[in-house]
């Protein structure tokens, strides 16, 4: 039972490995908990997917502690020494942001990241950077799997990345010592991209709906009209002045 974080700059797959993760945890029959949609049915059928685990998508303000732990004391079986539920917590850095270690709730989750392993939890946490994190949850990670997409590395690698349909790498760190414990080579599955949509997360509505009448729309443009007028006024000044 482990607490890893996901990091890596912003399109380097780390979403995606995380969500690659939750995909074949639920496949085994596991539970997971996320605070990012992710739907398994589109990944497994039929009697593949009456044996999958329980998915429950939970955002910021109602993943608490109160919710995990009654998650584990309904749902975990005692006895067991393996990991019985993975949490997995995109943009971990939202919630447990360095700047904000003085929030009511961050020693409950101090406290309870120091002991998820008595409750048969894995945790992953997804960061651009560890240092991002509050500094008590930074020293209770295990591993930091550092991620790169190879489109950005260089034109060979961005070649080999477009023949693959997309290529990322992955280095593991053990974190306490920063050392060196495994590297990998991962290849993108659209199946697996088409579970998850992080922007289901923000409810967009149909521009149609919201489109603002003609006669609002009118001022904008007379007010660009008198800012383009005012720069010609000023050219000219310039000019004037040049010439003189």
């Amino acid at each position: 039972m482990t607490m890893s974080l996901y990091s890596g700059s912003p399109g380097s797959y780390k979403s995606y490995h995380a969500t690659d993760d939750i995909i074949h945890w639920v496949g085994r029959g596991k539970n997971v908990i996320a605070n990012y949609p992710v739907n398994a049915a589109k990944f497994y059928k039929g009697v593949r997917l009456k044996r999958c685990g329980k998915f429950v998508f939970k955002p910021n303000t109602e993943l608490t502690i109160d919710y995990l732990l009654k998650f584990a004391k309904e749902n975990h079986k005692p006895g067991k020494l393996k990991a019985q539920t993975l949490i997995v917590i995109d943009e971990a850095s939202i919630m447990f942001n360095a700047r904000q270690f003085d929030r009511q709730d961050r020693m409950e989750w101090v406290n309870f990241f120091a002991n998820h392993r008595h409750f048969n939890f894995d945790v992953i946490l997804i960061a651009q950077n560890d240092r991002m994190l509050d500094r008590q949850i930074r020293g209770l990670l295990e591993y930091d799997i550092k991620h790169r997409a190879l489109k950005n590395w260089n034109l060979a690698a961005a070649i080999a990345s477009l023949v693959f349909r997309g290529l990322f790498h992955c280095v593991e760190y053990w974190y306490p010592c920063k050392i060196k414990t495994a590297t990998h080579l991962k290849r993108f599955n659209k199946r697996i991209a088409n579970c998850y949509d992080t922007m289901a997360l923000f409810n967009f509505k149909d521009n149609k709906s919201e489109q603002l009448p003609e006669a609002a729309k009118q001022p904008a443009k007379q007010t660009a009209r008198l800012d383009v007028e005012a720069l010609r006024l000023k050219l000219r000044e310039k000019r004037g002045a040049t010439n003189a």
